[in-house]
C-alpha cells in the first residue's frame, strides 16, 4: 500500500487557487501624454528713434569777419586773437610797425590794412571796434599817455576816413599802464608799444 507524500488539499482551497489564476491581471493606470510647450519667441526690441539732426548753425558775424580779414592781417603783421567765449576779436599791431618812431604818423602798410579793415567792418553792421594805444615805460607818464591817445585817435580816424561810421569807433590811450611784457629788455618794450583793436558784435 502506497502512502501519499502530501495530504490532499481541501476542495475549497483548490477552487480559490484556480479562480486567482484565471482572473485577469490588474490594469495599470493609463499614462497621460505630456503636453508639448512651444518655445517662447522673444519679440525684437524696438529700434530707438534716431536723434534729431540739428541744422548747422550759421556762422556769426564776428566769425565771418575774422575769416574775411585774416589774409590782410597776416600781410600787415597784425595778430588776430579771439577770446575764449568767442565774443570778441583782438587785432594787435606792434607800435613800431604801425607808426613812425615816437610819432603818430601811420606807416603805409598799416594804413593800407586799416582801409581793408574798414571795408570788412562796413559789411557787418553789428560790429563795433575799440582802438587802444599803448606805450612802453620809457619816458614820463604824461608824454606816454598823450602818445598812446594820439596813436589810437590816428588809427580810429583812418577807419572813419575809409568809410566806417564814426559812432562805431571808440579810441583811447592807456600809456604804459597795461604792459604785456617786461620793460627791462628791448624786446619787452617793443611788445608793449602797440595798438590793440577789439572788435565786438553789438548784437551778441
Amino acid at each position: 500500500m502506497h502512502r501519499r507524500l502530501f495530504p490532499l488539499a481541501a476542495p475549497a482551497l483548490i477552487l480559490s487557487l484556480l479562480a486567482a489564476c484565471s482572473s485577469p491581471a490588474p490594469s495599470l493606470p493609463a499614462t497621460k501624454a505630456l503636453a508639448v510647450v512651444p518655445p517662447v519667441v522673444m519679440a525684437p526690441a524696438p529700434m530707438p528713434a534716431p536723434a534729431p539732426v540739428e541744422a548747422p548753425k550759421a556762422p556769426s558775424a564776428l566769425s565771418e569777419f575774422e575769416s574775411d580779414i585774416g589774409a590782410a592781417a597776416a600781410e600787415a603783421g597784425v595778430k588776430l586773437i579771439k577770446t575764449a567765449d568767442g565774443d570778441q576779436l583782438l587785432l594787435r599791431a606792434g607800435g613800431d610797425a604801425a607808426f613812425a618812431p615816437s610819432g603818430t604818423s601811420l606807416t603805409p602798410r598799416y594804413a593800407a590794412f586799416l582801409k581793408e579793415l574798414a571795408k570788412h567792418l562796413a559789411q557787418h553792421q553789428s560790429l563795433n571796434v575799440k582802438v587802444t594805444g599803448h606805450t612802453d615805460a620809457t619816458g614820463n607818464d604824461k608824454r606816454n599817455d598823450k602818445l598812446s591817445e594820439a596813436r589810437a585817435q590816428a588809427a580810429g580816424r583812418a577807419l572813419i576816413l575809409a568809410g566806417l561810421a564814426d559812432f562805431r569807433v571808440y579810441a583811447t590811450g592807456k600809456g604804459k599802464r597795461e604792459p604785456i611784457a617786461g620793460n627791462e629788455t628791448a624786446a619787452g618794450r617793443a611788445s608793449n608799444r602797440r595798438v590793440d583793436m577789439v572788435v565786438t558784435d553789438n548784437l551778441r
